[in-house]
């Protein structure tokens, strides 16, 4: 997100990747290197946020300050992390190496 002085809504932030386990990176801080995790990052395809958190600047836009981003089940949208030097066949699809978050939208 980049907040945009005086005017209407924010903008979503243009660059994104995806690091699961970064805790266990063998970097020495949080960065975009990719081989310093042991999954690797993956490009997600876009992101869908709530229509009036594109209308409304902040703090108005706080209660649909929410987004999701969508990881596409495709090996292009993966960089390899430094279990995958060893480990080659292990996939590349985040779904196949992670275990998902259920999300329930059928709540009352």
């Amino acid at each position: 997100y980049q907040y945009r002085e005086g005017r209407l809504g924010g903008r979503f932030a243009e660059h994104a990747i995806f690091i699961p386990n970064q805790v266990d990176t063998r970097g020495s801080k949080s960065n975009e290197v990719c081989s310093d995790d042991p999954l690797g990052c993956w490009i997600p395809a876009f992101a869908v946020v709530h229509y009036e958190w594109t209308t409304k600047g902040f703090p108005e836009s706080v209660p649909w300050d929410y987004a999701y981003y969508v990881v596409p089940n495709l090996k292009e949208a993966h960089e390899g992390g430094y279990i995958h030097k060893v480990q080659t066949t292990l996939s590349t699809v985040l779904d196949d190496i992670v275990e998902p978050l259920p999300i329930d939208f059928n709540w009352d």
